[in-house]
Order: structure tokens, then C-alpha cells, then sequence
């Protein structure tokens, strides 16, 4: 029996789509919830963007620190309480999120101000990339890696922000 592509085993031997330091879907459910979207964009119509987070600095931790579960609680809660309630956040990488924000593509820049403003709020640092849906699933999964030619939005503290680090 072929086993479904978008779990992992564990070495305990149990299936993941969640990340165990944020309870957010790891890379495994992304993919799963990708071919659920492209399925619906089929469908419909829908026109989703996809926001890559890459995490690149937090005020007070060495660069190293930066793809730490501390952190990762931090982003994750961050980006989940700053998205619309459609809207999917999954940890993809130690330092990278991936937003799939629904019905967006024409408002991401919108989507991403706000999130770029919670978490330097909250002393992170972050790179944004930002693409629609695109051609695919295939798109979808290289702009959360971060192989995708993707309209990369650099860092920008807000006025009066000190630095992190």
C-alpha cells in the first residue's frame, strides 16, 4: 500500500501534519491543504495569494536563535491572531511560514502590511514573499520554500522602530 505523500512518519512511527512546536500544519499539511485550494480554484474560480515568512532576526537573540521553538511559538501565534479567520498559516521550515490567504490575490499587499506590523511589533524581523496561486500547487510549494521568483518585500522597521539586534 503506497503511503499518502502529505504525512510524515514519525520515528515513533506515527503521521504528522502538524508541527510539534507550534501546532501548526508543518510542510506535509501545507502540501495537503495546497491540493485542497488548487481543487477549489478549479472549481470556483478563487484566486488565493500565498505569503512566504522568512524569519531573519528577533531583538534580543543571536541570528542562530532565530528558528527556535520560542520563536516559533512567537511567529506562529503572531501570524495566526494577525490573519482573517479563512486564512491558513503553517510552519513550513524552522524560520519560514507560509500564509495561504484566501480571496487575496488582489489584496495581499493589504494582508501583508498587516502582518509585517504585528511582527515587528513583536521584535521580529521578517522577509515577505508574496505570489497568487499561480499556475499551481507547483508555485504554491516553491514560494513557501523560498525557490520561487516570488515579489520579495524586504525588511522595513516602521518609523521610530529601534533594530532588533
Amino acid at each position: 500500500m503506497e503511503q499518502d505523500p502529505s504525512h510524515e512518519t514519525t520515528p515513533g512511527g506515527t503521521d504528522s501534519v502538524l508541527d510539534e512546536d507550534t501546532g501548526l500544519p508543518n510542510m506535509f499539511g501545507w502540501e495537503a491543504i495546497l491540493r485542497i485550494e488548487e481543487d477549489r480554484c478549479r472549481r470556483y474560480g478563487a484566486n488565493p495569494a500565498i505569503i512566504a515568512v522568512e524569519i531573519v532576526g528577533v531583538r534580543g537573540l543571536a541570528p542562530a536563535d532565530v528558528s527556535g521553538p520560542d520563536v516559533a511559538r512567537l511567529v506562529a501565534d503572531t501570524l495566526v491572531r494577525c490573519s482573517r479567520e479563512s486564512d491558513t498559516v503553517a510552519r513550513v521550515a524552522p524560520a519560514r511560514f507560509a500564509v495561504l490567504a484566501l480571496e487575496s490575490a488582489a489584496m495581499a499587499s493589504v494582508v501583508v502590511d498587516r502582518l509585517r506590523g504585528a511582527l515587528a511589533a513583536a521584535g521580529v524581523m521578517a522577509l515577505f514573499g508574496v505570489s497568487p496561486r499561480g499556475s499551481g500547487l507547483g508555485d504554491a510549494l516553491r514560494v513557501a520554500s523560498g525557490a520561487h521568483p516570488a515579489r520579495w518585500i524586504p525588511f522595513e522597521l516602521p518609523p521610530g522602530q529601534p533594530h532588533p539586534n
